[in-house]
């Protein structure tokens, strides 16, 4: 048998760290001196303190690992865990990767305005992909606001929307002849060459916004 600080310094973790598998049920002592409360562990049990070692290094957590141990007689059950934290990484893998996109994308935009900060506006042409829309007939802010909001979250279900284009009709005749401004569809549109992703656990959602006003 091997002391608990033998025991930690053969594994290369600390005597802390065993205290807390004990705790947590994960790996007891085999045998605790009643009289001085020492602790005493196997050399058998070093094949598990390099299991557990190996799993969290995997990215399992002790929870996890110690249903693992409890079912550790089952290869298949050990290949099943295995799998399915093959799966959490390749989604963790992917939510990176779109985070990683969308601070790329943003990072461009910000150059962008500060090449462009203190200079006249100009005119882009630029081919959109209208993702929603939705007929209606507002004439103040507050509702506009209220419903291009509405429709962003919904947007937001099923897109990973990088830059967002809000594209408002307006009625010309009221225009013209009351002089209000009366918007009468609402669309939401991506740049057509942007990138989707429906696969994506989370969206990132970059509020930066050019509206367009059409007079139909």
């Amino acid at each position: 048998m091997f002391s608990i600080g033998e025991t930690a310094k053969l594994n290369k973790i600390s005597v802390q760290t065993l205290h807390h598998y004990d705790k947590e049920g994960l790996l007891k002592p085999i045998h605790i001196n009643q009289d001085t409360g020492y602790r005493y562990y196997s050399i058998d049990q070093f094949l598990q303190i390099d299991f557990i070692k190996r799993f969290k290094m995997l990215g399992f957590s002790l929870a996890e690992i110690k249903i693992i141990l409890k079912t550790g007689d089952s290869l298949e059950n050990i290949q099943e865990a295995v799998k399915l934290q093959k799966d959490i990484i390749k989604k963790q893998i992917m939510k990176l990767e779109s985070i990683e996109k969308n601070l790329e994308f943003l990072e461009k935009k910000i150059e962008v305005g500060i090449e462009r900060k203190d200079k006249k506006i100009r005119i882009e042409k630029f081919s959109i992909l209208k993702i929603i829309s939705s007929n209606c007939e507002i004439g103040n802010s507050h509702d506009l606001e209220t419903k291009i909001r509405k429709m962003i979250i919904e947007g937001e279900k099923k897109y990973n929307i990088l830059d967002t284009i809000i594209i408002l009709k307006v009625d010309k005749n009221r225009f013209e002849t009351e002089n209000k401004t009366i918007y009468t569809e609402i669309i939401i549109a991506l740049n057509r060459y942007l990138e989707l992703s429906e696969n994506l656990i989370s969206i990132v959602v970059q509020h930066l916004k050019t509206i367009f006003f059409l007079i139909n």
